[in-house]
């Protein structure tokens, strides 16, 4: 292995730690915003979709987010869905469909018990609400990884 090979994964290694600190100190900054506003979920959600955590390998930072956000979903009435997901921009509903699959995924195999924080109606709800504002197509973009080209360029592709 060649000096130029170890300074660059060393400088990724320490790309890797800068970026799961950040999202540690998010997750701080999140568990302090849901405690100040817990009565006004489109904006603690708006807060949550300012900044996911994509290309994280920390199950951790993962996990905290996707428990913030059923959280929030779980307090949810249906019709405070509806006004929520109509306030929602496109970007935003892409990453809520990223946090909805991510949050079936940590149900799927165990991560998180059903009865404790999910609603599946209303993740079901939401999910099916989405996609008919944005069109079957956003199931596939959510899963993929161009909404990070997206939001890192501004701009549609």
């Amino acid at each position: 292995m060649c000096i130029r090979d170890r300074a660059k994964e060393k400088q990724q290694e320490e790309e890797k730690k800068a970026k799961e600190a950040h999202f540690q100190a998010r997750i701080e900054q999140l568990a302090k915003f849901t405690a100040q506003s817990s009565q006004n979920p489109l904006a603690l959600l708006k807060e949550l979709f300012a900044d996911p955590p994509y290309n994280v390998n920390s199950e951790v930072v993962t996990d905290s987010f996707a428990v913030i956000f059923l959280m929030t979903m779980n307090n949810l009435k249906l019709e405070e869905l509806k006004v929520l997901i109509s306030k929602l921009t496109d970007l935003e509903s892409y990453v809520m469909l990223k946090f909805l699959l991510l949050s079936w995924k940590r149900i799927a195999i165990g991560l998180q018990k059903v009865e404790k924080f999910c609603r599946s109606d209303i993740l079901f709800k939401a999910h099916a609400m989405i996609v008919q504002r944005l069109g079957q197509s956003a199931i596939g973009r959510a899963q993929s990884d161009k909404l990070v080209l997206q939001k890192c360029l501004n701009k549609s592709i």
